[in-house]
């Protein structure tokens, strides 16, 4: 599966929140991730795979895009008359009504309150996460990891924060720290942050991955902000479970690979915890139960009876025909008279059956209902 890259992402969680009877413009999207809006179109219109809601992603003026610049499995249809079916009005030069629209500002206060109920940290049981650390500003930070214990999470722009901050304080800090980068890259800033200082808890399991391979850990500490160096930031300890010994990437089980393919520095694999944790060396495993062995019915293989109903269906005699039957039977020609089968049974003629005769030599006699 193709893999969304950053901006790709978001683009993708924003057309998520666009809901019927709405729509909105390439301009919209690509103002809140820093782009021009034929580079959306081109995304919407390109990938491998059908984007939700990407029908509901209008030209600005409110019409339909050109064909060219539809994803294939919308080209050809009446996306005017899907759209109007969800409650969008159209005038009679084929625009989308404006109110309908959900502009770059609308569509940043939905996924501001969307992040902020997610920001709610309710009590739940243990969870996993990835932390990529092959790539940070041209370093590659898993070996130190791995040697010393930890993971980090740069955000030396960010500076010093309280480690039990408020999801509020923490979107305003990162919007005060960000506020030259795009929206969407203070958005998954905000994600990334909270997701380490805020949500991972001590007894969490961790995955790195590098190169093809995974390590697992467990969370052992709480965060904390060290601020040593070019790639400050905030770092938990971590018990690393067998760091001689990864895991390939091309043995995890779903929907492990799945995840993995988000290109976030911070991602959340609880979906996937229990896969992960069977893979952790030397953890115990239940007996499987036994399993008890299923008796399937033994089938005799024969015809139905020849009755005078099916040989008058096929317009023949019923002697002749039972000794057609005879023959078949006796000479196990069930492969090519598998019609004759059914013919037998049901008295259908072989001009209706559905499977076509095989060709015979003339001293073998098959079964001949369509010339009867």
């Amino acid at each position: 599966m193709q893999a969304l890259g950053d901006v790709q992402q978001f683009i993708t969680q924003a057309l998520a929140i666009v809901e019927a009877g709405q729509w909105t413009a390439h301009e919209d999207l690509a103002e809140l991730v820093g782009t021009n809006a034929a580079e959306v179109a081109n995304f919407l219109a390109s990938f491998k795979i059908q984007i939700p809601n990407a029908f509901r992603a209008l030209n600005a003026d409110g019409t339909i895009p050109a064909e060219g610049m539809l994803h294939a499995s919308y080209r050809g249809t009446d996306l005017r008359k899907r759209l109007a079916l969800e409650g969008v009005e159209f005038d009679a030069a084929g625009r989308a009504a404006q109110d309908r629209r959900l502009t770059a500002q609308d569509l940043k206060g939905l996924l501001d309150e969307l992040r902020a109920s997610d920001g709610v940290i309710s009590p739940t049981a243990k969870r996993a996460w990835m932390v990529r650390g092959t790539n940070i500003d041209g370093y590659n930070l898993v070996p130190d990891w791995l040697a010393d214990g930890f993971v980090s999470l740069s955000a030396s722009q960010l500076g010093h924060l309280d480690t039990g901050i408020s999801f509020d304080a923490l979107r305003q800090a990162v919007e005060i720290a960000y506020q030259h980068k795009s929206y969407a890259y203070r958005g998954q800033r905000l994600d990334e942050l909270d997701r380490f200082i805020r949500r991972m808890s001590v007894g969490d399991l961790v995955l790195t991955p590098m190169q093809g391979s995974v390590y697992l850990g467990e969370v052992t500490s709480g965060p904390r902000f060290d601020g040593d160096g070019t790639l400050a930031g905030f770092r938990r300890a971590v018990a690393w479970h067998d760091r001689g010994h990864p895991v390939d990437v091309s043995g995890l089980p779903a929907p492990i690979p799945a995840l993995l393919q988000s290109q976030a520095y911070v991602v959340d694999l609880t979906e996937a915890c229990d896969q992960l944790a069977a893979l952790i060396p030397g953890k115990p495993t239940e007996a499987a139960g036994t399993v008890p062995e299923i008796k399937k019915e033994q089938r005799t293989l024969g015809f139905n009876p020849v009755t005078a109903a099916a040989a008058a269906g096929l317009l023949m005699d019923v002697d002749e025909l039972q000794k057609i039957a005879d023959l078949l039977w006796e000479r196990k020609q069930l492969r090519s008279s598998a019609s004759c089968t059914s013919c037998l049974s049901t008295g259908t003629r072989r001009s209706r059956c559905s499977t076509p005769p095989r060709r015979s030599s003339p001293s073998r006699r098959t079964c001949s209902s369509s010339a009867r």
